[in-house]
């Protein structure tokens, strides 16, 4: 069980990195999901930058897992959905106090990512294709 805490800590601290450097922000872990969101209001005029740097993101995502296997020789695969869309974000509750985001343009993108054919693949919304 170590060994997948400690695979998942060294993909997702490249992952980390990865956003970071494309201006994204990671907004949660959930189990093995990994959330990340561009938090830019609505006619904002670097959406279709955000979503270029979000498909930089997930690009690099997958080359990660691929290099993680050459490596290694262990597969692990991955779904990425992405969308546009409405969110709130907010900090909750005071005892463990994290950031969150919930909203339509949320459930779009974990639709995306449900409906996305399992290996190592990206589906994007008919509004995240249309910013780009």
């Amino acid at each position: 069980l170590w060994q997948l805490a400690l695979l998942m800590h060294k993909l997702f601290t490249y992952f980390d990195d990865t956003v970071h450097s494309n201006g994204l922000f990671k907004m949660d872990t959930v189990g093995d999901a990994y959330i990340v969101a561009a938090l830019l209001p609505d006619g904002d005029p670097q959406r279709r930058c955000a979503c270029q740097g979000m498909l930089e993101v997930a690009k690099a995502m997958i080359n990660g897992l691929e290099r993680h296997h050459t490596e290694t020789g262990q597969r692990v695969q991955c779904r990425i959905g992405v969308a546009v869309g409405e969110v709130t974000t907010g900090v909750l509750g005071h005892l463990q106090t994290r950031f969150h985001i919930t909203g339509p343009g949320l459930e779009a993108a974990e639709m995306m990512e449900q409906t996305a054919p399992m290996k190592d693949s990206l589906h994007a919304s008919d509004s995240f294709i249309e910013t780009l």
